[in-house]
């Protein structure tokens, strides 16, 4: 079973209906990859750090994301992981280790590569930049399109 864990671009990139460098149509790639792990063999991974984080940012996608969350676990299709002292320890201690070669990594960034880490999930992004220093890390980290293709 693929486990999945999905950055918080993509759920926005579904809501948002967004395009991606004006050719990829990033809100359908979303909703392929939320109807790949309802029809197939995977589990969707959330961490309540990505709960939190979405629910702080808009009241409207939080309602969204909690719609989301109860469909799949309806399903048997939702693992909730959470957040503790270890993994944000380990976010400070990285972000310090590259703050200089990834720049456009952030905290948050950090936090949720390690709890898919912890959750022994694929890493689902967009951005380029946290998919390197996963993988430099030794979490695969792919594209949406990378796990539809599979």
């Amino acid at each position: 079973m693929q486990k999945l864990y999905l950055d918080a671009n993509i759920y926005y990139n579904f809501w948002k209906d967004e395009t991606v460098k004006k050719v990829i149509p990033a809100g359908l790639r979303a909703e392929e990859l939320f109807n790949k792990i309802k029809e197939e063999d995977c589990i969707l991974v959330v961490s309540d750090f990505l709960v939190k984080l979405v629910q702080h940012n808009s009241k409207l996608f939080g309602a969204l994301l909690d719609e989301k969350l109860a469909e799949y676990k309806t399903l048997g299709k939702l693992e909730l992981i959470n957040v503790d002292a270890e993994v944000i320890a380990k976010a400070e201690a990285l972000l310090k280790k590259y703050r200089y070669k990834y720049e456009t990594v952030d905290w948050e960034d950090l936090v949720n590569f390690l709890l898919a880490k912890k959750a022994g999930a694929l890493l689902v992004t967009r951005d380029e930049e946290l998919r390197a220093l996963a993988n430099e890390e030794g979490v695969t980290a792919v594209y949406p399109e990378d796990v539809l293709k599979s």
